[in-house]
């Protein structure tokens, strides 16, 4: 029974006194400190630990700047030649070649011999060059140097036919091509006539009209070449 209940009981007073007296402390809380302890700290959830520092490697992403290395001493760093780039192995098949024949310019003079040219050839050039025959000659024997230097200078089996031959060709051949055998054309228009019909049937029949086509003949070059020193023979007689 609390001290105020007695009071009132002893007082003789017949109502009861709910009121609480004053000097009732609060029961103490369990969570509060006793005075004079010290106070333990709050309870933390434990953390979870660090991950170690990784010991990959970073890869950077800036770009290095590539360089070539320095020039040996004593070489020729000339800017210029160095910023010309040098051309690749492909570089030779980028441009394909003319499909197009190209034209022989005659000039007034005939066109000089090749250098290094076997004995056969720098004997022949001489020969059709001893006498000035033209630009149009000239244009002619340029286009016989084109076709020796494209065959390599090698002698070809091939015999032409001999079908419209003129007969001063077959003589100038059996005495060894000299201009000492006796080829006297009487007739040069008669010759020539002749000569351009033998020509046309070394050709094939559609080379007249300009169309694509192979030669029938594997072709005759070297130094047995029969057409153009017939062609030769027979200009330098109307000389």
């Amino acid at each position: 029974m609390y001290k105020g209940a007695t009071s009132s009981a002893a007082s003789g007073s017949g109502g009861t006194d709910n009121t609480p007296p004053d000097n009732i402390a609060d029961p103490p809380s369990p969570y509060s400190t006793p005075a004079g302890t010290t106070p333990t700290p709050p309870i933390t959830a434990p953390t979870a630990p660090s991950s170690p520092a990784s010991t990959i490697p970073q890869t950077s992403t800036a770009h290095t700047m590539i360089t070539s290395p320095p020039p040996p001493s004593g070489t020729n760093t000339d800017v210029a030649s160095m910023a010309t780039p040098r051309p690749s192995e492909t570089d030779a098949y980028v441009t394909p070649p003319p499909t197009a024949r190209q034209p022989l310019i005659a000039g007034p003079a005939p066109p000089g011999c090749p250098p290094d040219v076997p004995a056969w050839f720098s004997g022949a050039y001489a020969e059709m060059t001893a006498t000035a025959l033209g630009p149009h000659f000239n244009a002619v024997l340029a286009a016989w140097i084109r076709i020796e230097a494209a065959s390599r200078y090698e002698h070809a089996d091939t015999k032409l036919l001999t079908k419209h031959r003129p007969k001063q060709v077959g003589t100038w051949i059996a005495r060894g091509r000299t201009k000492a055998a006796d080829t006297t054309v009487r007739d040069p228009r008669v010759y020539a006539a002749q000569w351009q019909l033998w020509w046309d049937g070394l050709r094939p029949a559609w080379r007249t009209r300009d169309k694509d086509g192979v030669w029938s003949v594997t072709g005759e070059y070297g130094g047995s070449g029969k057409e153009w020193g017939a062609l030769f023979q027979w200009v330098s007689m109307e000389s």
